[in-house]
């Protein structure tokens, strides 16, 4: 929901100085450690909400499905769609707060049932252009039958193609005071929360799942950090 994240619009201060951010492809998740066994397949979906002080805010969802492959690996990818809410009317009308992403990638268990390694690549696109953005993170836990306490980190890049100049001044000012083209940026994802394994026939198991969330986001010139919830649910089979 990766600025959940898609184009990032930050208003500092009392909204003088306007940002765009290019922004990751994956916008958030809790795993376990222990990825899937092979022939099993997983598939969820994931809402996330978060916010940058009192400005911006980003409502994301994201649909994804899992494979196991043996060995202690899995593949798997994700599609994400989300809005960033900036508490403003843009004077540009047609300008969407939409984003789109895509996000393949894969975990391996390095220490069964406490740690793995992941990492994926991703591209989406918003009315600022397109962008590509690799990440690699790790995952902490605990993998029990009853509560599975988890962490996730990962370090992304995210490179803008076709990045446009966008004019996102509020309604008010003079058109063209705030306008912006978004550039390399770099950051952190993390989230930390429970997970709740239900097993609810022989072969099917359901994990909802939920915690805090969080997406720390820099480029050359400005930085932001976003906070918020993330919950979801996953069904393996």
């Amino acid at each position: 929901m990766q600025k959940l994240l898609f184009l990032v619009v930050v208003l500092l201060g009392t909204g003088c100085v306007a940002h765009v951010f290019s922004p990751p492809a994956k916008i958030g998740g809790l795993e376990g450690a222990n990825a899937l066994k092979s022939g099993e397949t997983q598939v969820g979906g994931m809402f996330l909400t978060q916010q940058e002080s009192f400005d911006p805010s980003i409502l994301g969802g994201a649909l994804r499905a899992r494979q196991g492959l043996g060995s202690g690996l899995e593949i798997g990818a994700e599609f994400a769609l989300g809005q960033i809410d900036a508490d403003y009317e843009p004077i540009d009308e047609d300008l969407s707060p939409l984003f789109f992403t895509g996000h393949v990638g894969g975990k391996y268990t390095i220490l069964e049932d406490y740690i793995a390694l992941r990492g994926g690549v991703g591209a989406g696109t918003s009315d600022a252009g397109q962008f590509i953005s690799p990440d690699l993170g790790i995952v902490l836990a605990l993998e029990n039958p009853v509560l599975v306490p988890a962490i996730n980190v990962s370090g992304f890049l995210s490179q803008p193609v076709n990045a446009q100049e966008i004019d996102f001044t509020p309604i008010g000012e003079e058109a063209g005071t705030f306008r912006q083209t978004p550039q390399t940026s770099y950051g952190v994802l993390w989230s930390l929360g429970l997970r709740v394994p239900l097993q609810v026939s022989p072969g099917v198991k359901i994990e909802p799942w939920g915690g805090f969330s969080g997406t720390y986001i820099m480029d050359a010139d400005r930085d932001a950090h976003f906070v918020g919830f993330l919950s979801g649910v996953d069904v393996t089979f």
